[in-house]
């Protein structure tokens, strides 16, 4: 269980982070209750493994399957991280890919499911972008999140 301390403080995080490129923020609803209560479940489960610190938090939805959204993280070279994304129940199929600073796909998860996760160590420090892709959603808009946790040094 959390303690309330480290329940505002992600909140805090979550509020303090810059919404993503290409989802729109969103209202409190049942669904985004949904994406709250699983992400907070993969950060308690990535902490029990280790990756107790929290790079990134996002929160937001996406319209039709075939969107994407994008959001920039920064990652230390040699350190290892645990990426993590979720959608909502309407959501089939949900991806995860990480581009470096030119473009190049570096890892993906495309499997089809709707909770895209891996686990990547930085070969260099600097910028890279994940790319959270809707492949198929049964509504109109789905409500996604993603975290990004390492290890502490």
């Amino acid at each position: 269980m959390f303690s309330k301390t480290f329940a505002a403080a992600l909140l805090a995080i979550a509020l303090g982070v810059p919404a993503t490129t290409s989802a729109v923020a969103y209202p409190h609803t049942v669904y985004q209750a949904q994406i709250d209560i699983q992400l907070s479940s993969v950060i308690a489960a990535a902490r029990a493994s280790g990756f107790n610190l929290l790079v990134s938090n996002q929160r937001g939805q996406m319209f039709g399957a075939g969107s994407r959204a994008h959001f920039v993280i920064q990652l230390q070279a040699g350190a290892q991280y645990r990426f993590e994304g979720r959608c909502d129940s309407d959501c089939r199929d949900l991806d995860m890919v990480l581009l470096d600073a030119n473009g190049r796909e570096l890892v993906a998860d495309r499997d089809y499911d709707d909770i895209p996760g891996f686990t990547f160590t930085a070969p260099y420090t600097g910028g890279y972008v994940v790319t959270l892709e809707l492949a198929h959603c049964s509504a109109y808009r789905c409500q996604v999140g993603a975290v990004v946790m390492t290890r502490s040094v």
